[in-house]
């Protein structure tokens, strides 16, 4: 397997390494280009390729030169998708206690949003709450995200409670409540 990332800054990193039934063997320091054994098993494949000057040219053309240029090559293909910004939608509902002495539950499912980064927070009152669970940042099928975030509170206190959403999408911070027909309530 191998990877290269190049950043915002142009500054690239690589890696290679391979597996043999289902365990890392062998890696590849690409700046010093010397192979490392990640068992006792690999010492002696080490040992020879760290020898054979033709086989870590080869991967220092790749790594170096070939794997980089491709990879700016679909960047600069893609950009335009890779840079697009995709407003979120908002869901907000609200699940009864299963018993008594439970509290209801509001959750805020926040989805179809690019790029991935977001801040969703629950305020009371325009105080920040912690929640209860979150799901996390989740890829959707056509490469948006989502995350739901949900909370815990006293049944009859739902108006005092809602969802606001953060992203480069958006000119401002949006707040959704519940029961106002999710609308921002900006």
């Amino acid at each position: 397997m191998h990877s290269v990332e190049v950043s915002d800054g142009g500054s690239v990193k690589r890696s290679m390494r391979f597996g043999f039934n289902g365990k890392d063997y062998i890696s590849l320091d690409p700046d010093r280009m010397r192979w490392i054994a990640t068992n006792h098993f690999a010492v002696m494949t080490k040992e020879e390729w760290d020898s054979d000057e033709s086989w870590n040219n080869y991967w220092e053309t790749q790594l170096h030169g070939i794997f980089v240029e491709h990879l700016k090559r679909y960047l600069e293909a893609g950009k335009e998708y890779f840079r697009r910004k995709v407003q979120p939608e908002v869901f907000i509902s609200r699940r009864e206690p299963n018993r008594q002495d439970k509290p209801l539950t509001l959750s805020c499912l926040v989805t179809g949003f690019y790029p991935v980064d977001i801040e969703v927070t629950w305020l009371r009152n325009g105080e920040v709450m912690s929640e209860t669970q979150s799901s996390g940042v989740r890829p959707n099928h056509d490469g948006t995200h989502q995350i739901q975030k949900e909370i815990e509170i006293n049944a009859g206190d739902e108006d005092q409670y809602s969802c606001q959403i953060e992203h480069s999408s958006l000119a401002e911070a949006q707040l959704y409540q519940w029961g106002k027909g999710l609308e921002c309530v900006c």
